[in-house]
């Protein structure tokens, strides 16, 4: 596949750390997160992640710091034809803002803390854009939440993230993640888009299959029968709408001929659908997927 939107370290961040994929009562857990041992190097990682994606791509790699001062927990460095990018994202943990919330510091000074921080950021840093990821209980802190947002709200140059996006991307799966990033920068490409759209043309169920068998049958395994097809599918259970939808998406890849019967059971034939094998074999080699792939091929055909 070829990329074919030009989507820049900073816009690929802001799409991957502005989704809401959890729900308030989600973000207990980030209780238990430490800013220095834990959250700090978490978001390094996943921002390593991102730029690995972008490599697999041959775009040039860029530069990933986790500086611990001067108002940035972890930096972005990456250049384009307007010269040197930084980005900065300073991180707030559930024991700093719960000092704030217990009255052991106050607002004013929690504040004027950030505030300082955000000034060091932009001119000891050199940053151009700044994430504050709080990573709390939401539930627990939202008027400190609210408070921190409403300090910045006329700040052009900062982007506050809220509990729910902070774990969107702290907790994003590196399939998720690469398909996320495959579908954004490679949006137009033909053969993506002939895919999804072979894949989409009916039920879930019957794009499920679909991918599922063709990673069967490129893995060795080209022959399948009934039981094996419904334990593939996903659904285990004996309900009769799910049953018939299961048949039903059978008897599409029949007339798709992605199924022939052979007498006992049915030969897989993958090469029917011809934009999938060559996507399949494309993110094989680039991303290096292994067991994973009919997973990640979920999530960029049909998720």
């Amino acid at each position: 596949m070829f990329i074919t939107k030009q989507i820049s370290p900073i816009e690929m961040l802001s799409e991957l750390i502005t989704r809401n994929d959890y729900d308030v009562s989600d973000t207990e857990l980030l209780k238990t997160l430490t800013h220095n041992k834990d959250l700090c190097p978490m978001f390094r990682n996943r921002v390593n992640n991102m730029l690995e994606v972008y490599s697999k791509h041959r775009v040039d790699v860029y530069d990933i710091q986790g500086i611990k001062d001067d108002g940035v927990d972890v930096i972005l460095t990456y250049k384009d034809e307007d010269g040197e990018k930084r980005v900065g994202l300073q991180i707030k943990s559930y024991n700093e803002i719960e000092e704030w919330y217990s009255g052991k510091k106050s607002e004013v000074s929690f504040l004027k803390n950030l505030k300082s921080q955000y000034a060091d950021a932009f001119a000891n840093a050199r940053v151009q854009f700044l994430y504050i990821v709080i990573c709390t209980d939401a539930a627990r802190h939202i008027e400190q939440i609210r408070s921190i947002a409403a300090a910045f709200k006329t700040y052009a140059d900062v982007k506050i993230i809220i509990p729910p996006q902070s774990m969107s991307l702290l907790y994003m799966s590196n399939i998720k993640m690469t398909a996320i990033m495959t579908k954004l920068l490679c949006q137009n490409d033909y053969l993506l888009k002939e895919a999804r759209s072979a894949v989409s043309k009916h039920s879930q169920i019957y794009a499920r299959l679909l991918i599922e068998l063709t990673c069967r049958a490129f893995n060795g395994d080209s022959t399948i029968d009934d039981r094996g097809i419904f334990s593939l599918s996903g659904e285990g259970k004996s309900d009769e709408d799910i049953t018939n939808d299961i048949i039903t998406a059978k008897e599409n890849l029949e007339n798709d001929n992605v199924l022939i019967w052979n007498g006992n059971g049915y030969d897989i034939n993958p090469t029917s659908v011809a934009p999938l094998c060559a996507i399949y074999f494309d993110q094989k080699v680039r991303h290096d997927l292994g067991d994973m792939m009919v997973d990640y091929l979920s999530e960029l055909l049909y998720q």
